[in-house]
């Protein structure tokens, strides 16, 4: 986004000239160097030391003029040096060439605010010091009716159709027939100025503009003179007659081709014209295709903007809508799955039914005799209560490659509590480790039993002895308390 800036000529009556000045309108400089004539073909110049100052409200500031330096065994002749409120902002190196539109000091870092420049010109051989203009950034509450508004070719408001391209960031070009630009401002005038490119053809073409719809003006684009080594910059090709103050809509086209000098743009400069890059005036008109009211305008204006607003309300809410419901939906979802995780947990925390395989017994002369360390459902072999201990589980199967005691029904009848879950379940187990297997073999898979295992001949079950395998639920219910049967300890022939 590009910034407009004022345009100040040495004729204007704000600038005050201190020391011997004078003024030439006649245009004697115009066809020095390659930067185009001075801007309106008018100077001020001074033969001795002098100092012009001019007050200002902006934040940028730019003096130029004609640079034509005396070389005076390697000292140049005019010199000059330029100051902001009494502080110096520099001067930029003379050129050994003369040249108009010549740059010779600028400050774009100024507080936004009122200011005053300097201008000291140092005049040592007579040599002419000329000054041409100023260009500064004008603060929001300038007023621009009586101004010179300097437009570049990046502002926003021009408008480009197909075929144009950048000219080494100081212009648009286009060497595409009927390619156009429309631009809307607000002013009396406005006059363009672009370049002239030495590696573009140089035969003579037209291009035309047309102000509000009118009929189309043709003007001259004169290509380079066959000779020509070089660019040249800062040509006018055409500004408009007066037009009445308002807003207005120009249009310009290129009528020429490839073969021809082609149409540039590098800046226009709007008299009585707006200082932003939006196509408005310090009054608040908006500019329209034609030369409306100012009222009109302002309908069409306050209209468009409604319907904006309208648009990005209803857009606005949508959007609100759909990522509320995209929240709740997430919100939802992560409720869910931490339900499911809970009840997970909780699922995983009941204890894990163990599932018991009986090793096969091999028949025995003796019956069962518990070790001294083991016990039976909670109680020792010596009648006394034990605390039941459970295993570290490793795993669903935790309990299956223990050593469990086995012992026939009749033996371990004694020890359980009558009418109880526990008795039948320890009944069944017992009458699953009965099951009789021929002597010396094992079943596949199986652990082998040990001496402690065996089981009295007495109580072998038969062959067609069906073996019933119960697998504990996991879930334990409260149980009375068991009765305590003691027994005689078990002798043998010693």
């Amino acid at each position: 986004m590009s910034t407009r800036l004022v345009v100040v000529d040495d004729t204007d009556s704000a600038i005050n000239y201190v020391g011997p000045w004078f003024q030439d309108n006649s245009g004697s400089q115009d066809h020095v160097g390659n930067y185009g004539p001075a801007y309106l073909s008018t100077l001020h110049g001074t033969t001795s030391s002098a100092t012009l100052s001019y007050a200002f409200n902006g934040t940028q500031i730019r003096v130029r003029g004609t640079n034509h330096p005396l070389n005076d065994s390697g000292v140049l002749d005019p010199q000059w040096e330029c100051f902001v409120d009494n502080v110096s902002i520099g001067a930029t190196v003379p050129f050994s060439s003369p040249e108009n539109n010549w740059l010779f000091c600028e400050n774009d870092q100024l507080s936004d605010g009122p200011h005053v420049l300097t201008v000291n010109a140092t005049v040592a051989k007579k040599q002419t010091f000329w000054f041409d203009q100023i260009q500064y950034t004008p603060s929001a509450g300038v007023l621009l009716e009586d101004k010179a508004v300097f437009v570049d070719n990046l502002d926003s408001a021009l408008k480009f159709s197909h075929g144009w391209a950048a000219l080494g960031g100081l212009a648009n070009l286009t060497l595409v027939p009927n390619a156009t630009v429309t631009f809307e401002f607000v002013g009396v005038s406005m006059a363009w100025y672009g370049s002239i490119p030495i590696e573009s053809p140089k035969t003579a073409t037209t291009g035309q503009y047309s102000i509000d719809g009118s009929d189309p003006i043709t003007f001259l684009l004169r290509g380079l003179p066959a000779d020509a080594t070089t660019t040249v910059y800062h040509q006018k090709f055409f500004e408009t007659a007066q037009l009445p103050a308002g807003s207005h809509t120009v249009v310009v086209t290129y009528l020429g081709g490839a073969h021809f000098t082609p149409l540039t743009l590098g800046y226009l400069v709007v008299q009585n014209g707006t200082s932003s890059s939006s196509p408005t005036s310090s009054g608040g008109q908006q500019p329209t295709s034609g030369a409306g009211s100012g009222s009109g305008s302002s309908a069409k204006s306050n209209s468009s903007n409604n319907k904006e607003a309208i648009t990005g309300g209803v857009v606005g809410g949508l959007i609100f809508l759909l990522l509320a419901a995209l929240l709740t939906f997430l919100y939802l979802r992560w409720r869910r799955q931490r339900k499911r995780a809970e009840k997970e947990k909780e699922i995983d925390s009941y204890p894990q039914p163990f599932e018991y395989t009986p090793s096969a017994a091999t028949p025995s002369s003796r019956m069962y005799t518990p070790p001294a360390s083991s016990s039976v459902l909670g109680y020792s072999a010596s009648g006394s209560r034990e605390q039941r201990q459970q295993p570290a589980r490793k795993g669903r199967h935790w309990n299956r490659h223990g050593s469990i005691p086995r012992a026939p029904v009749g033996a371990l009848s004694g020890f359980l509590p009558m009418n109880s879950k526990a008795r039948r379940e320890a009944e069944a187990t017992a009458a699953a480790a009965a099951v009789h297997v021929p002597s010396g073999q094992a079943r596949q898979g199986e652990l082998a039993p040990s001496p402690q295992d065996a089981v009295s001949p007495a109580l072998e079950e038969s062959p067609t002895t069906r073996v019933i395998r119960h697998e504990d639920s996991g879930l334990r219910l409260p149980q009375p308390e068991p009765q305590v049967v003691e027994i005689p300890p078990l002798y043998t022939p010693g």
